[in-house]
């Protein structure tokens, strides 16, 4: 009798610890005790997987004492080690908290993990901003964050977030550099001393800033030294050359059958009404010719000459030569960091310059940051220095084309204009007035009134 029960105990423990079939079982979350749905379940040895059903429940087969491998998304994942097939398995799975904690928002009035932030939001750190090489920070910005509009229509760097809020106030989101409303030129903070950029998109960010944040707030953080941290340097420097423009790119009509134009409008006295304006409207120099031609005060003979000399020349060739240049960018950065547990400091020097892709504009940059932290009370509390100087530079002395006209604003040049005369001076360009007008002044004893860009 003892024989057959020590027996029946070995068949029993056998049965449990080398057991195979199906088993079935529940994953969870540990702290909510919810269900997960869709949770994977693999059974490495024997290469199975399955995933939980609507109600967190799962069967699976399996050989007896064998591991169980249980992951989800935003879960920590866990290993079980399954001894028997009696009993339904209940697994719970841990949220896993370096994940939630990955992304920090940062309002510029506290600091929140992502699941205990309000509203949209979007969040560009260093490495993302340095995929874009330029010296401005609103470049680096463009095409990197999604609802941040650029308003490419004038000179001023006007950025609105998801287009534009108001009629008639001013529609610039609120721009908090390092916890402080700033008021400056984005432009002129050096993309290098920027640690991690915030914009948040929505009405949220007025609970922390009021009306102001109605357009929207661009929340910037710039780097600092570290706790326990040895003195750190960091140095780069890119240059950047581009192409001047091919003025011969998009195609034209010829200087000769512009000017055939002219003779055919002409000939139909379409130039009449300029002609006698008591404005003294600019009229081009063919014109010109062929009135003297009409009046007789030239021979055809030589308005003839002067117009085919004329039909020769090609504006873009002097503009190429005497307005554009390739534009050439230059940053240099350096930065010094470091820390103990009681303080932390930072100082950085950038330079930058740039000769824009017009002859004569450039500009130049020298910006200095330093800052120190200091805790206090066994860091109960914190105070912060920080400075920050910038030295720019900049010379517009060529406004391109848009000046080389008949009329201001018109855009309108005709193509064999010269900057250039053949003695090598800057060449008198009909403008604003008729140059039968324009020549007569210092006659008149008055000053030149001539143009010559």
């Amino acid at each position: 009798m003892k024989i057959n029960i020590i027996t029946l105990f070995i068949l029993l423990l056998s049965f449990g610890l080398y057991a195979q079939g199906p088993i079935t079982g529940k994953v969870i979350d540990a702290q909510t005790k919810e269900s997960l749905i869709g949770a994977s379940i693999e059974n490495k040895a024997l290469k199975i997987n399955t995933l939980t059903n609507a109600n967190g429940n799962f069967n699976i087969f399996i050989k007896t004492p064998q591991m169980l491998s249980i992951s989800y998304l935003g879960y920590v994942t866990k290993d079980t080690l399954i001894t028997t097939l009696l009993n339904e398995v209940v697994i719970s799975l841990q949220p896993d908290t370096r994940i939630l904690n990955e992304v920090v928002v940062n309002t510029g009035y506290q600091k929140l993990n992502k699941e205990r932030s309000t509203g949209a939001f979007e969040q560009l750190n260093a490495k993302q901003l340095d995929r874009v090489v330029s010296p401005n920070l609103i470049s680096r910005l463009d095409g990197n964050v999604s609802g941040l509009v650029f308003n490419r229509t004038n000179q001023e760097n006007d950025i609105s977030i998801r287009g534009r809020s108001t009629l008639f106030a001013a529609a610039q989101p609120l721009i908090v550099i390092d916890d402080f409303p700033y008021e400056g030129d984005l432009s002129n903070i050096n993309p290098n001393d920027v640690e991690s950029i915030t914009v948040l998109k929505d009405a949220a960010a007025a609970s922390v800033w009021g009306t102001r944040a109605g357009n929207g707030v661009i929340v910037i953080t710039t780097k600092k030294g570290k706790v326990n941290q040895p003195l750190k340097v960091t140095f780069n420097a890119n240059t950047t050359l581009r192409q001047k423009p091919d003025l011969f790119y998009e195609p034209r009509m010829s200087t000769a059958e512009f000017i055939g134009i002219e003779q055919q409008l002409f000939s139909r006295g379409f130039y009449t009404p300029l002609e006698t304006s008591i404005n003294k409207a600019p009229l081009s120099p063919v014109v010109e010719l062929l009135i003297a031609k009409r009046d007789g005060t030239q021979t055809a003979a030589q308005v003839d000459a002067q117009i085919a000399a004329l039909s020769q020349l090609d504006i873009r060739n002097d503009m190429e030569k005497h307005l554009y240049q390739n534009d050439l960018q230059q940053q240099y950065y350096l930065q010094l960091s470091g820390g103990s547990l009681a303080q932390r400091y930072q100082f950085s020097l950038g330079y930058d310059t740039q000769k824009a892709d017009l002859v004569g504009n450039q500009q130049k940059r020298i910006s200095l940051n330093a800052g120190n932290s200091f805790s206090l009370f066994k860091q109960k509390l914190e105070i912060n220095q920080n400075a920050s100087l910038i030295f720019g530079n900049r010379v517009n002395n060529n406004l391109g084309i848009q000046n080389l006209s008949l009329n201001s604003g018109t855009g309108f040049i005709y193509p064999y204009a010269q900057l250039m005369n053949e003695n090598g001076n800057a060449a008198t360009f009909t403008r604003q007035y008729r140059n039968s007008f324009t020549q007569g002044a210092a006659s008149k004893g008055l000053l030149d009134w001539t143009y010559q860009p």
